[in-house]
């Protein structure tokens, strides 16, 4: 199969420092499986092996305001960067 790649780093959208264990998920209709991986300690993530297609990325942590990014096209062997900042806060706001 020809996969694709989603990477990117996740920071405090008031700090600007990086975020670890930091929860990334991305999602695809034509995809019955979720894919999750932690961030580590300088707020990278890597998620490989990823069907071509429309993804949604969400990002979340205790203490931080989820973030969600819909309609992300991923092509066969392609590789996306995804920069993200959470903002402080609880979810139900």
């Amino acid at each position: 199969m020809d996969s694709g790649v989603i990477k990117g780093t996740v920071k405090d959208g008031v700090t600007r420092q990086p975020l670890g264990e930091v929860v990334v998920t991305a999602s695809s209709p034509a995809d019955p499986d979720t894919h999750s991986v932690v961030t580590d300690d300088s707020g990278g993530f890597l998620r490989t092996d990823l069907p071509p297609g429309t993804y949604a990325v969400r990002c979340e942590k205790d203490g931080y305001q989820p973030f969600e990014r819909h309609g992300i096209e991923l092509r066969a062997n392609g590789f996306l960067t995804i920069e993200v900042q959470l903002s402080p806060g609880s979810a139900e706001t």
